[in-house]
């Protein structure tokens, strides 16, 4: 006779599709009315890099509070302009360069973004960095692209010239012409 086999749902899988919820001993509420103290209840989730970590929350525990409380403004420094962002604080730094992009009119490729000294990476994540509400994050053009945007414009001027003297040599034979038609 056969057995029907059965598998064990593993121990630990990366990634939940809902928090975990765990009683915490070290959090100990007293009822209004006095009666005995129950342990609150603490949400965890998992962190892009795969961390298991307890639920940030605001002040008063309120979940909207805490939805906005995940959107950060980062200053941007671009030369002499200053730009300020307001992202998710789980985006990535990929992410934050298209939204530079429409403020700078540099596309993300042409972008290289500077944060506590380091040039960061497009999948990094914000979070993971260090970058807070208010931090500063340096843009610096890629050198490439600038010299790419000179040796395009030069090509452009080049081009630019040739028209002139085009148009004027076209001028100069319309004149010939109507000289020649005036002696007939």
């Amino acid at each position: 006779m056969m057995r029907a086999r059965t598998t064990a749902a593993p121990v630990f899988s990366p990634v939940k599709e809902k928090p975990y919820v765990v009683a915490d001993t070290t959090k100990i509420s007293s009822p209004a009315g006095g009666g005995s103290p129950q342990p609150e209840e603490v949400e965890w989730e998992v962190r892009p890099g795969g961390m298991l970590v307890q639920k940030r929350c605001s002040a008063g525990g309120d979940p909207s509070a805490a939805a906005s409380a995940a959107v950060v403004r980062v200053r941007v420094a671009h030369g002499v302009a200053r730009h300020e962002v307001s992202v998710s604080s789980q985006a990535t730094f990929g992410e934050l360069k298209k939204h530079l992009a429409g403020e700078t009119g540099l596309q993300p490729a042409e972008q290289r973004l500077i944060y506590k000294g380091k040039e960061r990476e497009n999948s990094e994540y914000l979070d993971t960095c260090g970058v807070k509400n208010r931090s500063k994050v340096v843009l610096a053009e890629d050198p490439a692209s600038v010299e790419r945007r000179c040796i395009e414009r030069q090509r452009m001027a080049k081009i630019e010239n040739v028209n002139r003297a085009i148009s004027d040599a076209s001028m100069e034979i319309d004149k010939l012409a109507d000289q020649v038609g005036g002696l007939s």
